[in-house]
């Protein structure tokens, strides 16, 4: 992980213990293992990204309640159907329009 562990406290204090969250590009579940470890773990965790040995990895960890391998410009899901969404650490990766479309889809999410 390359984030700094400054960020971990800011990250955790956005959820809610009665909320639904999706963490997008969710990778070595970094935050769905902090918060599931916290006193604010959600009352449902999905984790969603493209590399699938690597959710494989994620699941049998059980660090969510369920994974899902996809595009995360395109999110299998339907409209508002999270309380909280993270994507930490991933628009930088995109260019501009893929960038403003993950948002678009976040927003549609969440």
């Amino acid at each position: 992980m390359s984030s700094s562990f400054l960020l971990d406290p800011y990250i955790i204090n956005l959820i809610d213990k009665e909320s639904t969250l999706l963490d997008v590009a969710c990778g070595s579940g970094k935050w769905g293992h902090l918060i599931q470890g916290s006193h604010k773990a959600s009352s449902f965790m999905l984790g969603v990204d493209v590399w699938s040995p690597q959710l494989v990895l994620v699941a049998k960890k059980q660090i969510y309640g369920d994974v899902i391998l996809c595009d995360i410009r395109f999110l299998p899901l339907r409209d508002s159907c999270f309380d909280t969404v993270l994507a930490c650490e991933i628009i930088e990766h995109l260019d501009k329009a893929d960038g403003e479309f993950l948002l678009s889809e976040l927003e549609r999410v969440s």
